[in-house]
């Protein structure tokens, strides 16, 4: 499963600068699928950490979504995707020439939360519920297929809602239209803090070992800029394990940056910061739930025939 770049270039470990072939500064253009995500800060809020200061290369971010991110990428406009792990495996199997290279955010951590319309108190009770979902194929919709399964639910046990996009499902959500959704920690935080809903637990507990949020690099920005890719991913997992010592530091470019309230930033660090990647390595269990749920993006609800993962370790891209 683990394949790749044929490159044969090496590296200095002694150095933490990158040029291009001129000599000049490398230019490594990021495109992140959510805007103001907690676990995308490193990158998103680069400038106020200085994730990059002094590495010897320019990174410029560029602001995408989950169905705009293939379009990014195939038209040269970004070297370096930060999305839906599902998504980029994908995007490869629709011949977008890039490759997963590490692991952003590896447990699937998308929160069921129940609408104060029911009375449910576990998300085993809410079976005949009316599930609010971005769209067929999304990380909703896989957490409620996964639910199901995992809890022996028929299709008739219950439904989902399609609302298109993360604003208008929450907006569906307040408004009663559906029993409960499942998404990222942050809207549940930010839902339970606000009286809206109550958490009942994580989808990670049915869906099992896999990639939430992953990286990928376009091959052929690899295999001409190997040691601006290998500095790139250095200073940012550097920045992860200071962010996991330094816990007041993420709270404070959450608030400062993203615009989360004090609660909800000191809540995603009390959860969510120890379980970012500090090394982005992705295990074989990983991999397999990966395929499954690539799969899973593209219409097959069968689990039989999961979707080949091309995986290269960003620390062996060049070995």
């Amino acid at each position: 499963m683990a394949l790749g770049f044929g490159m044969t270039g090496c590296a200095s470990s002694d150095t933490a600068t990158a040029s291009g072939e001129s000599g000049e500064e490398v230019t490594v253009r990021v495109v992140t699928a959510v805007d103001n995500a907690y676990f995308f800060a490193p990158v998103q809020y680069h400038e106020f950490l200085g994730t990059w200061e002094d590495a010897g290369i320019n990174v410029e971010f560029v602001a995408g979504t989950t169905p705009t991110l293939g379009q990014i990428l195939a038209s040269g406009e970004a070297d370096i995707a930060l999305g839906g792990g599902t998504t980029e495996a994908a995007l490869r199997d629709q011949g977008i020439e890039q490759t997963i290279v590490g692991s952003n955010f590896s447990p699937w951590a998308m929160y069921v939360v129940a609408n104060n319309n029911t009375d449910a108190t576990t998300i085993e009770e809410l079976k005949g519920a009316n599930f609010g979902i971005t769209g067929a194929g999304a990380p909703s919709d896989f957490s409620v297929h996964k639910i199901a399964e995992d809890l022996g639910w028929n299709e008739g046990d219950y439904s989902t809602t399609a609302f298109g996009d993360v604003g208008s499902m929450v907006a569906g959500f307040r408004s009663g239209a559906v029993d409960a959704i499942i998404w990222m920690s942050d809207t549940a935080i930010s839902l339970e803090e606000e009286g809206s809903g109550r958490i009942l637990g994580d989808s990670s507990d049915y869906v099992g070992p896999t990639v939430l949020e992953s990286f990928s690099v376009m091959d052929k920005f690899a295999a001409e800029n190997p040691e601006a890719v290998r500095v790139f991913f250095e200073k940012y997992y550097e920045m992860v394990e200071k962010l996991q010592a330094e816990p007041e530091l993420f709270e404070s470019v959450l608030v400062e940056e993203g615009k989360y309230s004090p609660e909800v930033a000191k809540r995603l660090a009390e959860l969510e910061l120890p379980r970012m990647s500090a090394d982005g390595r992705i295990s074989d269990e990983e991999l397999d739930g990966l395929s499954e749920g690539a799969a899973f993006s593209t219409g097959d609800r069968t689990n039989e025939n999961p979707l080949a993962i091309e995986y290269t370790y960003w620390q062996d891209l060049l070995k």
